[in-house]
């Protein structure tokens, strides 16, 4: 039922080997792509958000490997304002295509221009297809989080989600997914075909790796990070279950700083009030966003990353943080069993006096720290954006030809 983690969280690396083989498979036999260099739209809207969310990075990391690996295939490249310079490696075959709307954006002037002139497919990063799509449409469902977690959205945004999702996912040539426990619950809950979807994991940036000491505390003292801290990277919503951490924190003997980077207005003032309640009001720093070039220092230099989430559909910043070596404290639900394995503490995301004992636990044992740095580092080596352009081609090829 709606809310329960996926039985998948039982057995992620045997089910997550199974898939990343099937997927290899297929992009191994590309027998029915298409024999000539086709089109490919790509909504690039999201690439160009200043403050970029999990959803925004896959959008331009995956932009950026696909023009990197495809150079038979043109691009056109949807985009809602002008791209800042060097958004994208200079390339020939990728045409930018500056669509201006107040509003409506996607439903609206995209769909203008598609049906001015289609590409051979079109792909949206996300999980929100043109109402009207006169060409393949392949789309992107990250998560079903709105579903699982309907209290932490508002009723108009329940209600988006929920149409758009389910429309994109039934009327899209190709679905993506990021995860076995995505795919799962679109099988499950909108009754996709579970041969329409194919699961592609998302990658890491190769500037996320571990950081010299030096520059890691110089960084970290940039934003007032002088004492040991936990990193929380990411967007400050209901859903990211952040007053669990906080009464975690409020329970250790010994309280290393928690630094929360990124976030919004609204939920900041709220979690401000409850530190201030549980008297952590010196050990929160409200980082708020940071430079892309900043953060695999601040992983770097962190005792942990820490990711309470009640869900999650894959789980970047875990990600990140593993690739630099960072010790990843994580709840055990959604997808984020499938990205960490062994490689981090996995947690029940309400079990307080769970949270408690393992961060103490963490900051006490180094050689603790060191396995699990060890480890991230490892598995994180398996999350390439080149294995996901790859995949990603594949199931674009795929739905073109079909």
């Amino acid at each position: 039922m709606p809310g329960e983690p996926s039985a998948l969280a039982a057995r992620p690396d045997a089910l997550r080997a199974a898939a990343l083989a099937r997927a290899a498979a297929a992009a191994r036999a590309p027998s029915r792509w298409p024999n000539r260099p086709i089109t490919i739209g790509y909504d690039a809207s999201r690439a160009l958000r200043a403050h970029r969310s999990g959803t925004e990075g896959y959008a331009l990391y995956l932009l950026r490997a696909l023009l990197r690996l495809d150079r038979r295939n043109h691009y056109w490249l949807y985009a809602d304002r002008d791209p800042p310079p060097g958004l994208v490696p200079p390339t020939t075959h990728a045409a930018w295509r500056v669509l201006r709307a107040p509003r409506l954006w996607t439903q609206g002037r995209l769909v203008l221009e598609l049906a001015r002139r289609a590409p051979d497919v079109l792909f949206v990063p996300a999980h929100a297809l043109p109402w009207y799509c006169p060409t393949r449409g392949v789309v992107t469902v990250h998560d079903l989080g709105f579903y699982y977690l309907p209290q932490t959205y508002t009723r108009w945004d329940r209600w988006y989600l929920h149409v758009s999702t389910h429309l994109s996912a039934h009327t899209a040539t190709r679905v993506l997914a990021d995860s076995l426990a995505t795919r799962d619950d679109l099988v499950r809950w909108y009754g996709v075909r579970s041969d329409k979807i194919d699961v592609v994991y998302l990658g890491v940036d190769p500037a996320f790796g571990p950081q010299p000491a030096e520059v890691c505390r110089a960084v970290a003292a940039r934003y007032g990070l002088e004492r040991p801290y936990l990193l929380h990277v990411g967007s400050l919503r209901r859903r990211k279950n952040l007053p669990l951490l906080f009464a975690a924190l409020a329970r250790l003997r010994e309280r290393p700083l928690l630094a929360l980077v990124g976030g919004a207005a609204a939920e900041g003032e709220r979690l401000r009030t409850l530190a201030a309640r549980l008297g952590l009001d010196g050990s929160v720093r409200f980082v708020g966003y940071v430079p892309d070039e900043d953060l695999p220092a601040l992983y770097g230099g962190a005792l942990s990353a820490v990711l309470p989430s009640l869900y999650e559909g894959f789980g970047l910043t875990a990600l990140e943080a593993l690739a630099c070596g960072t010790p990843v404290v994580s709840s055990a639900v959604g997808s984020l069993p499938e990205v960490v394995g062994d490689a981090g503490l996995l947690l029940p995301p309400r079990d307080v006096a769970a949270w408690a004992a393992a961060l103490e636990r963490l900051a006490a044992d180094s050689v603790l720290r060191a396995d699990l740095a060890e480890r991230g580092r490892a598995r994180a080596a398996g999350f390439t954006w080149e294995r996901c352009a790859l995949l990603t081609l594949h199931t674009l090829l795929a739905a073109a030809a079909s």
